[in-house]
């Protein structure tokens, strides 16, 4: 009994924020990731492109990807990164 009135609650909050707002609004792990990472970079003001395929991946002599062929409405173009996360060895 300790478990549906633990659980009920939440999940009607969840159903009812999907039906209002088409989506939960309690944030957790990878939402949070990027939600945070999306309001970091508008503060940032980076300019964010929503909508926008990527056709392509543009890689360097040692396969490590430093850009893409992006598209869209106005047809493709590509753009290079001027920094990264660097690359990792596992």
């Amino acid at each position: 009994m300790k478990t549906i009135t633990y659980t009920a609650p939440k999940l009607l909050r969840t159903w009812a924020d999907t039906a209002v707002l088409s989506q939960p609004l309690k944030r957790t792990n990878g939402s949070a990731l990027m939600t945070r990472m999306v309001a970091s970079a508008l503060e940032a003001r980076v300019r964010v492109w929503t909508i926008t395929p990527v056709e392509d991946l543009v890689t360097n002599d040692d396969g490590a990807v430093t850009g893409a062929v992006i598209g869209g409405a106005r047809g493709s173009s590509s753009g290079t990164a001027r920094c990264g996360a660097g690359r990792r060895q596992y």
